[in-house]
């Protein structure tokens, strides 16, 4: 690894030294603070969140400790946000909801209301069901994350209908009204959601317990039960899940955090016939719509499971009908920090194939079988992770990084500095560059095609996150310790 490091800068420092002149050089504008901004004593983190919703051209930013309040950008300064839909007493984002009818809904739970984005004035505007007697707050179906992209935190937006708990019942808002849920019967107020899937029917997680009808002229029936929870909420087995049909055959799969149930939707059955689960990390395959796992520990007491849980010997399995089986070709064996899996995966559309990391380094699986890839078996024993930005991809170490070619071989970027700390790629639309940073570095550097590198101009203020793009405008966010910039188009 220290010599593919080595490799990696050598080419980095001929590059940067070889850099034509940038047709448009991206300079630091600091943004001053209002009075009312105060930033704690230990100043603002290297890792901060955005928040940005189309037609609202305020983002909503989140310094952690390094500020008491939620803070956006307006007038050309860093403000405190108390505008709809936040106040001075809320110190989380809002939940933004963008529903299919163009309609973008926003709501908070500190003390619960309902806002809908006026786009003519953009801004947000109070809903009456705010102020219904007896609100407890609010809720959507969607799931926090993919597995797609496991790295992807959606909980602070999403595209389902909206939910409203009311003293002890669940109400769909339906037009702008209040409209009655019909909930499983071990439902309570401290429950999830349900979550429709079209095409299928709605699911309902109501304390370890999987609820399904078809529709909402149907009874719920309990199609399973995942009982003595031994992890954190936060890794807990529902922190996914997805559900895939074949409709031909019949065949469904109900995917979670943790783990897959397979079974079988007739299209006059009431419910779903869940014949196994099987424990371990979840691999996709879009084109063949398979679906794979490492065979694994599961974050439950699998004794008192239902349906059936199924184990295999170490490696990679297809989620089969009636049983798991090995996926044929190369044998991997998972990837593992001490005794915890590091999963990374990636599908790379100009091969149609799933990337996975194993044991020794990557595979590709083509929807039929497994091959190994040497050429993207880096030398030494770190562990990288894959990585897809602005539709590129990418393997990304602690000190180096690469980007994946369409004949899945491996090109080292070239990077313009000694990498100390892990280097963040980022990619803006607007300005039409990557962004990299590393917390080592002084300043940032930007890349149309990652090979030649061009520093952004400042005044020597080090810079030690970038946070995200701004929304209306060509303009990339960025902080040092004490002050928050615009990295732009200098003027």
């Amino acid at each position: 690894m220290k010599l593919f490091v080595q490799k990696i800068f050598a080419i980095s420092l001929a590059v940067f030294a070889m850099s034509p002149a940038m047709a448009r050089q991206l300079c630091l504008k600091p943004l001053p603070a209002d009075r009312s901004v105060e930033v704690s004593e230990f100043g603002l983190p290297s890792v901060s969140k955005l928040l940005s919703v189309p037609d609202f051209d305020q983002p909503f930013l989140d310094f952690g400790m390094g500020s008491k309040t939620i803070l956006t950008v307006a007038d050309g300064k860093l403000r405190d946000f108390t505008e709809a839909p936040m106040s001075s007493w809320n110190r989380l984002f809002p939940t933004i909801i963008s529903q299919n009818d163009d309609t973008t809904w926003a709501y908070t739970n500190v003390r619960p209301a309902l806002f809908l984005l006026d786009p003519e004035t953009s801004t947000f505007v109070r809903h009456p069901i705010s102020d219904t007697p007896g609100l407890r707050g609010f809720s959507h179906p969607d799931w926090r994350r993919e597995h797609e992209d496991r790295t992807i935190d959606r909980r602070n937006q999403g595209d389902g209908p909206i939910y409203a708990y009311v003293g002890d019942k669940l109400f769909k808002i339906v037009a702008g009204e209040l409209e009655e849920a019909t909930v499983p019967p071990t439902w309570t107020a401290s429950d999830s959601v349900p979550i429709d899937f079209p095409g299928v029917g709605v699911f309902a997680h109501v304390k370890g317990q999987i609820w399904f009808r078809r529709s909402d002229a149907q009874e719920w029936h309990m199609i399973a039960s995942i009982k003595d929870l031994l992890s954190l909420h936060s890794q807990s087995p529902f922190s996914i899940f997805q559900v895939r049909y074949e409709q031909e055959t019949g065949s469904i799969w109900v995917m979670l955090e943790d783990r897959v149930l397979v079974g079988r939707l007739e299209q006059d059955s009431i419910a779903p016939e869940l014949d196994y689960q099987f424990a371990g990390g979840v691999i996709l395959h879009p084109p063949s719509g398979k679906i794979l796992v490492w065979a694994g520990e599961a974050l439950t007491d699998q004794g008192n499971d239902s349906p059936r849980p199924i184990s295999g010997s170490p490696g990679l399995w297809e989620m089969s009908a009636v049983a798991p089986t090995r996926v044929p070709g190369f044998q991997a064996q998972p990837r593992l920090s001490n005794t915890v899996p590091l999963l990374s995966t990636l599908f790379h559309d100009p091969t149609q194939t799933t990337i996975v990391s194993h044991a020794g380094g990557f595979a590709a699986f083509d929807g039929e079988s497994l091959r190994d890839l040497a050429e993207l078996t880096p030398e030494g024993d770190r562990k990288p992770f894959l990585r897809k930005v602005a539709g590129r991809y990418f393997m990304r170490s602690w000190d180096w990084l690469a980007e994946i070619t369409d004949d899945l071989d491996l090109r080292p970027i070239p990077l313009p500095q000694p990498v100390e700390q892990r280097v963040e790629l980022l990619f803006s639309p607007k300005l039409k560059t990557f962004i990299l940073h590393s917390a080592g570095w002084e300043t940032v550097f930007t890349s149309t095609d990652l090979v030649s590198f061009h520093e952004v101009q400042g005044d020597g203020t080090t810079i030690i996150g970038v946070i995200g793009e701004m929304p209306g405008e060509a303009a990339v966010l960025a902080n040092s310790k004490h002050q928050v910039f615009l990295i732009q188009y200098c003027e």
